[in-house]
């Protein structure tokens, strides 16, 4: 069976020191240990988080990307 894959878009991504940001983590953290490939982008973030950081589970490919960038796929997604 082949792997389920998932491209999660999201601002509140670590380092990024946001609520979000730990619930995300932990939602994709769920999604890894399901066997699901996931793949973020992002917009690189304000304040970091080294604890943030670490939580990330490193089979997760995260993108950072330009805010312009990062608009038009977010738009696009919400079609």
């Amino acid at each position: 069976m082949e792997k389920k894959k998932i491209l999660f878009i999201s601002s509140s991504m670590p380092p990024s020191e946001e609520s979000q940001t730990i619930r995300n983590v932990y939602f994709l953290s769920g999604l890894v240990r399901q066997g699901v490939a996931v793949d973020v982008i992002t917009q690189p973030g304000g304040h970091t988080s080294k604890f943030m950081q670490d939580g990330m589970p490193s089979e997760v490919a995260v993108f950072y990307t330009d805010n312009l960038t990062y608009d038009i796929l977010q738009s696009y997604a919400l079609r």
